[in-house]
């Protein structure tokens, strides 16, 4: 597994909605979020695996924004590193709030995809999932949106893969594990 910084991204769609999501991914993900997340009640703590209610604090300790915060288990991570998630208001402001306290924390931004691109060089998805599901969002019809789900799901890398001796398959997957050159 690659030794990546932490990495910060909004994935949810951009622009005003409900609920925003950002992820926080990488080596001490929950210890800088628990730096700026206060929990509502005194007794709760993102390490506890629930989904936990407070505010995001800025470094004067105001309010940035309303959250909820959830440690999302290792094993669990698209990328396969530590994550935080923190779902805020949905719209610009909180979003570019959150983001910047992360940021000033030391976190690399990105969008999304980029996001995917790190659980690929970590090996978390492989390269057909990884392609899929960043041709997700550009679906056409219902139909080519449920095959790239299913492709991003495994589908396709499974088939693949049931049909290479184990030997073939080591091979590919460090194929696959390589950057490839025109990233």
């Amino acid at each position: 597994m690659t030794k990546e910084p932490l990495c910060v991204a909004m994935t949810t769609p951009p622009g005003r909605g409900g609920i925003s999501v950002v992820e926080l991914h990488g080596e001490g993900a929950a210890a800088v979020v628990a730096g700026r997340f206060r929990p509502r009640r005194s007794d709760a703590s993102i390490d506890g695996g629930r989904p936990t209610y407070g505010h995001i604090m800025d470094s004067q300790g105001r309010i940035v924004d309303e959250v909820i915060v959830r440690r999302v288990p290792t094993g669990e991570s698209l990328t396969g590193l530590e994550c935080v998630e923190i779902h805020c208001h949905g719209g610009p402001a909180p979003v570019r709030g959150i983001i910047g306290l992360l940021v000033a924390e030391g976190a690399l931004e990105m969008r999304w995809e980029g996001l995917v691109d790190v659980a690929h060089r970590n090996g978390a998805i492989d390269a057909i999932r990884c392609e899929a599901i960043k041709l997700l969002p550009f679906a056409l019809t219902p139909l080519a949106a449920r095959v790239l789900n299913d492709q991003w799901r495994g589908a396709l890398s499974d088939a693949i893969r049931s049909l290479r001796s184990p030997e073939e398959a080591r091979r590919l997957s460090e194929l696959q594990a390589r950057p490839r050159e025109d990233e």
